[in-house]
């Protein structure tokens, strides 16, 4: 009993083993929203996750101020996105890692303006019907230290 067991557990831990590409509709779709994310277009973004999401995306949208919208501009390129892990959890959910280069990080309290960052960023996709949408249950976090 107790090997069966361990190695029931051993086969759930080896079957959710992050790898590169993984399904790429799923992949896709996170780079995608995190591109229309990390650029403000919040709308575009809203195309590419659930609906239950939209009030994470108003959140941001809420809090994005033009001097927000002017740095990123100013950067020419925008926040550039690239795919660095994926690990699919089951048949209907899966975890993209992304690094984000040059989004803008808000500003901290008494700040006025944000400050462009480096980050990763692990986005929840799932699949609704026969689409993938990201999930979000909060704002996109950095799991990167900060330099400061």
């Amino acid at each position: 009993m107790r090997n069966t067991i361990l190695f029931c557990a051993l086969t759930a831990l080896c079957s959710c083993q992050w790898n590169g590409d993984g399904d790429s509709a799923a992949s896709d779709v996170a780079v995608r929203w995190a591109e229309a994310f990390f650029n403000a277009d919040y709308v575009a973004a809203q195309q590419l996750a659930t609906p239950e999401s939209g009030q994470w995306l108003r959140l941001a949208a809420s809090n994005t101020t033009q001097q927000d919208l002017n740095l990123l501009q100013s950067n020419g390129e925008g926040a550039q996105v690239s795919q660095d892990g994926y690990q699919s959890v089951n048949d209907t959910l899966a975890l993209v890692k992304l690094d984000v280069r040059n989004y803008v990080h808000p500003a901290a309290i008494g700040d006025s303006v944000g400050t462009l960052r480096d980050g990763a960023f692990e986005v929840k996709v799932v699949k609704r019907g026969d689409e993938w949408r990201v999930r979000m249950e909060g704002l996109p976090r950095s799991g990167r230290q900060s330099r400061d």
